[in-house]
């Protein structure tokens, strides 16, 4: 298991006061940064990462609540918003193949 996900399982099984969450969450972005050699212009930029890794961290953390037999966590695009991904990679749009009868031509 990698350093980002292991931090990340501890920070939801073993939840604590709101302050030392926040200084698990600042743990775990520093070992996301050296996981995937995150570099920020400024620290501007950083903190904007930063404010995405949060909200991505407890929508992950609400997801794995509603869901224990998935797993979710940290991942390359945890500092990135919803709507800067969006901007970036598109709308991921899924195909249900499964029933669909037309045949490639």
């Amino acid at each position: 298991m990698n350093p980002v996900s292991l931090l990340f399982l501890l920070s939801v099984l073993f939840p604590r006061s709101v302050a030392a969450l926040d200084a698990d969450v600042e743990t775990m972005f520093f070992a996301f940064k050296v996981a995937y050699n995150r570099k920020y212009d400024t620290k501007a930029s950083e903190a904007i990462a930063f404010a995405a890794f949060v909200e991505n961290t407890k929508i992950a953390a609400r997801h794995q609540r509603e869901n224990p037999h998935a797993a979710f966590g940290v991942n390359e695009f945890s500092d990135i918003s919803a709507d800067a991904f969006r901007s970036r990679f598109g709308a991921i749009k899924e195909k249900n193949t499964l029933f669909d009868n037309t045949c490639p031509r």
